[in-house]
């Protein structure tokens, strides 16, 4: 383990972390240059801001030199996007013609040797996360990329036919990106406390977190190199280290590929195929037609769910989303709204008329099912979903061999499909019984995962195929009272 990850945003780890290594490094244990030490710090609306905000990190990290990786974090939003690269400050600099962003800032830090590489940190949609990497403005990225999905990016389309991370990663790999993949065994599937479901089809031989880690180095369509382990601690580590030790065991790779392979089955026998393409115009949330619904999201939880018994996982994501929708202010403007938004946009479903009429109206945007309503007799060379009328979710890909995977491939050439699985029949009115069985999925996930639905019984979760398998999580809460997320972030205390 060499590579130790922190930000400004995380309480008083940048001070911790700083504190640890530079004491190790002075008594000569480690060598600074075997480190790569990296910090992160969200952009601002104006150059200043975002160096005082870097300043802050660097009263500590400066004991170590230089950060080896600087990182803009969570850029979510193309807001925080345009905060990074917008040239002038809005004009308070007096002078358009020079360039105040924060880019530049970074960049002059950068020539001071405060800084050494530039990258950036999201949790956004796919076709965010694709801007990102073709502005060829980064040395690396921080992105979410699983074997189960790619967390906030999944059910997003990615400009190219797919959704989620996947082909984004190959973009990476193309121009030479470092990739590093945040959060792969919690946001990744809650590996520490898997599905039995999940726990059996990975097979005795391996266990989830040892199977995500090989999968990511080895088997993933686009490999990456660079995994974090949230650790609270030092067991935490065992599962990767092991794995780590194991990847160049050509009989475990082996094991792996066969627990992929069955697990990729069980996907498509719950029903989720790939001929489904069960994303394709589907909105995403940004997008005001999906009344900021998280729709695609919600799919992929539902498929998660459905093929793999991932309940609490899927219904702690679906926290957040009704967290955001606790937050929505209904008398204010869609774009004002979506502004609020940082690390965890989209909304939930909202039962009722009003929810009912935004998912109706999000569905049916889909031009397909609109040039089928010009057209009734036209039929559509690239449909692959037949005639059945089962609901199919699945990952992207081309129809082939293993291509039933949640977490979805790679299409590297532009697809010709362009409108929604649920909708791409010849008949109209079949198009519309795929829209309905689209909306009932998120009818259903929505039951499921709520927070006003009662948590399942332990003979509800052996019936449904949700039980957990077993929990490495020494404590579900905190002792005591509930802590809120500002009483722990003490930066008040550490500057």
């Amino acid at each position: 383990i060499n590579h130790f990850e922190t930000a400004r945003f995380y309480g008083t780890s940048e001070l911790q972390y700083a504190d640890a290594l530079a004491t190790l490094i002075e008594s000569g244990e480690v060598k600074r240059e075997d480190l790569i030490i990296q910090t992160k710090v969200r952009p601002f609306k104006t150059a200043a801001e975002f160096r005082e905000a870097f300043e802050k990190s660097w009263k500590h990290m400066s004991r170590l030199g230089y950060i080896d990786l600087f990182s803009f974090h969570g850029v979510s939003s193309d807001e925080w996007y345009d905060m990074i690269f917008n040239k002038n400050d809005n004009g308070s600099s007096g002078d358009t013609d020079v360039d105040s962003s924060n880019m530049a800032c970074a960049k002059e830090l950068q020539k001071q040797g405060r800084i050494k590489h530039i990258g950036v940190s999201t949790h956004g949609t796919a076709s965010l996360v694709r801007k990102l990497i073709e502005s060829d403005g980064f040395a690396y990225i921080n992105l979410h990329y699983h074997y189960f999905g790619s967390y906030h990016a999944s059910g997003t389309p990615d400009g190219n036919g797919g959704q989620g991370n996947a082909l984004n990663m190959q973009l990476a790999k193309d121009r030479d990106m470092g990739v590093f993949i945040i959060s792969p065994f919690d946001k990744g599937g809650a590996l520490y406390k898997p599905s039995a479901t999940v726990a059996s089809l990975v097979g005795p031989n391996l266990n989830p977190i040892a199977f995500s880690a090989l999968w990511l180095w080895k088997l993933a369509p686009a490999p990456c190199h660079t995994l974090v382990v949230g650790a609270a601690r030092p067991s935490d580590f065992d599962e990767v280290v092991a794995a780590a030790r194991l990847l160049d065991d050509e009989s475990v790779l082996a094991e792996a590929s066969a627990a992929a392979a069955r697990l990729d089955a069980k996907f498509a026998e719950a029903g989720y195929s790939s001929a489904a393409r069960w994303w394709e115009g589907v909105p995403d949330f940004f997008d005001p037609k999906s009344g900021g619904v998280a729709l695609g999201h919600i799919l992929w939880l539902h498929g998660l769910v459905k093929a793999f018994g991932m309940y609490d996982f899927a219904r702690a994501r679906y926290g957040s989303l009704e967290g955001a929708r606790g937050s929505w202010k209904t008398k204010e403007p869609f774009e004002t709204n979506v502004k609020g938004w940082s690390f965890n946009p989209g909304l939930s479903f909202l039962p009722g008329p009003k929810g009912e009429a935004e998912l109706a109206s999000a569905l049916q945007i889909c031009p397909r099912a609109e040039e089928a309503k010009e057209d009734p007799t036209a039929a559509s060379t690239t449909d692959k979903t037949g005639t059945s009328s089962s609901l199919e979710l699945s990952r992207v890909g081309d129809g082939g061999e293993g291509n039933d995977r949640p977490g979805g491939s790679l299409d590297r050439e532009p697809t010709s499909v362009g409108g929604c699985s649920f909708s791409c029949m010849g008949d109209p009115a079949e198009g519309n019984a795929k829209l309905e069985m689209a909306a009932q999925a998120v009818r259903e996930c929505h039951g499921w995962l709520c927070k006003t639905a009662p948590p399942p019984t332990g003979a509800q979760r052996e019936e449904r195929g949700w039980a957990v398998a077993y929990n490495l999580v020494p404590w579900e809460s905190f002792p005591g009272d509930s802590v809120r997320m500002n009483s722990v972030l003490l930066q008040q205390i550490s500057g």
